[in-house]
C-alpha cells in the first residue's frame, strides 16, 4: 500500500513556537526543526531579541519568521529595511534560516521585495510562507520561489487548512524542482499522515498544542510517530 512506500522516504516535521516552553517542548518531543515567531495569535510576528537569545541552545535547526507587523503581507520602503536588519539579527543569533512573504498592491508575488529580501539572507534557509495562499491559484508560486532563491514553501494550498488544500498542495509538489513543498495550517497528530500521503510532501509543518494553547511536547511526538521513522 501507500504506507509502505511512504516511509521509505524520511518525512520531517517543524514546529511553529512562539515562546521558550515552546522550544523546548517541540524539541523534547521531535521536531526536526523549529520555526521560531513571536504572536502565533497574529499568524506569526518576528521573534523578539530575548526569544531569539535562545536560539544558540537549542539543539534543532531554527528558522525565524521575518514579519515586523501584522496585517496584509505589503511592505513600505520602511518595512523592507526593518526586514533586513532583523534577518542580520536573526543570522547572528544562529538562526539557520528566516522565513518571509511579501505581494504586491496587486496581490502578485512582490518579486522585486522578495528578491533584495533574499539576498540580504545569503547563506541562510529561506522559506516563503503562506502569503502565498493569498494567490488566485499557489501552484504559480513554485516557479517564482524557485527563481527567487527559496529553499522551501509553506502552503495550505490555498485553503483554509492542509487537508482540505491536499489536492492543491499536492500538485505543487509536483510542479516543485528546486525547492521543498512544507504543507501547514490545521496540521495535528490525527490528520498528518494522511496529508503526507495525499500530498506527497516530505517536510509538515504545524503548531501542536495542547488544550491550553501551548505548544504540547506530547501532540509533537504523536505526529512525529505517525509519520514514522
Amino acid at each position: 500500500g501507500t504506507g509502505r512506500y511512504r516511509h521509505q522516504m524520511t518525512i520531517r516535521l517543524e514546529v511553529c513556537v512562539d515562546d521558550l516552553a515552546g522550544l523546548q517542548a517541540a524539541t523534547r518531543g521531535g521536531a526536526d526543526r523549529i520555526e521560531l515567531c513571536s504572536r502565533l495569535d497574529l499568524d506569526g510576528l518576528t521573534p523578539d531579541a530575548k526569544l531569539l537569545s535562545h536560539v544558540a541552545a537549542c539543539p534543532l535547526p531554527v528558522r525565524a519568521m521575518i514579519r515586523p507587523l501584522p496585517g496584509p503581507f505589503t511592505a513600505t520602503r520602511a518595512t523592507l529595511n526593518l526586514m533586513r536588519a532583523q534577518i542580520k539579527d536573526c543570522a547572528a543569533a544562529g538562526c539557520d534560516g528566516v522565513v518571509f512573504g511579501l505581494l504586491d498592491e496587486a496581490g502578485k508575488l512582490a518579486s522585486a521585495q522578495l528578491r533584495d529580501l533574499c539576498n540580504a539572507a545569503a547563506g541562510l534557509g529561506k522559506t516563503l510562507h503562506r502569503a502565498v495562499d493569498h494567490l488566485p491559484d499557489p501552484t504559480e508560486a513554485v516557479a517564482t520561489a524557485e527563481d527567487l532563491g527559496f529553499d522551501t514553501i509553506l502552503s495550505s494550498g490555498g485553503a483554509a487548512s492542509a487537508d482540505i488544500g491536499a489536492p492543491v498542495l499536492a500538485r505543487m509538489v509536483t510542479a516543485a524542482r528546486r525547492v521543498t513543498m512544507m504543507p501547514g495550517a490545521g496540521v495535528n497528530a490525527k490528520n498528518i499522515s494522511e496529508i503526507a500521503t495525499q500530498t506527497g510532501a516530505t517536510w509538515l509543518h504545524g503548531s501542536f498544542r495542547g488544550e491550553d494553547g501551548k505548544t504540547s511536547a506530547a501532540h509533537v511526538n504523536r505526529a512525529a510517530r505517525a509519520l514514522g521513522p
